[in-house]
């Protein structure tokens, strides 16, 4: 029935398709943790080609529920050494493994992608901080996510910065998340023009909370 109740074992999702059909998450086990996915047709798998020496995280799913994506991290103790990634795993070509922007002791954070994940967005980290980043499909390196949005035709205010990218929409094309502009630390909504439109569009301002120093 439409309400039915679908457990998912000793877990937590964290992520779901636009029709229900594709779920991602996380387990913990005394291991490590381990990202998985569960369909209707399949039940509940470990995502293949992550290994189990590595913490994985399965953070979130495109809208089409083709693509799965998330971090990972590793044990140290079982004395393997690979840099933190993020991920993006694909029903049809698997294992696509996400830097940095830079080498990191921290994982890069995805949290947002397009309908079909060939564009994913979030925090990735290098040697002078963390900034806004988008991996683009086919690729493992992130590009600046300031520079993507503006270079579909959108102009953040002089002023704006420490940005991040928290959320985007499913067409690609208006993004949101947070920044620091005049003091204040801010929310913001970004819509890219359409190809058609010549005028650009003015950045909105959203839950606006003084910073207090």
């Amino acid at each position: 029935t439409d309400d039915q109740f679908i457990s998912l074992g000793p877990s937590r999702a964290n992520g779901v398709s636009a029709d229900g059909g594709v779920v991602a998450g996380v387990e913990f086990l005394p291991e490590g943790s381990r990202a998985w996915y569960w369909t209707p047709d399949t039940g509940r798998q470990f995502i293949t080609g992550l290994g189990v020496e590595a913490n994985a995280t399965a953070s979130g799913v495109s809208a089409d529920g083709s693509t799965i994506f998330g971090g990972l991290d590793l044990l140290p103790s079982r004395g393997v050494e690979v840099e933190p990634a993020g991920f993006a795993w694909s029903f049809e070509t698997g294992l696509r493994v996400l830097s940095n922007f830079e080498e990191s002791f921290l994982r890069p954070d995805l949290v947002a992608s397009n309908a079909d994940g060939s564009l994913i967005v979030g925090t990735a980290r290098g040697g002078t901080g963390s900034g806004a980043a988008v991996w683009l499909e086919g690729s493992s390196i992130p590009i600046n996510g300031v520079d993507y949005i503006e270079s579909l035709g959108y102009r953040f205010p002089d002023g704006l910065i420490a940005i991040r990218i928290t959320d985007m929409t499913d067409d690609g094309l208006t993004f949101v998340g947070t920044g620091f502009y005049k003091g204040e630390s801010v929310g913001w909504l970004a819509r890219v023009p359409s190809p058609a439109s010549s005028v650009l569009l003015a950045l909105s301002m959203i839950g606006v909370c003084k910073r207090r120093r």
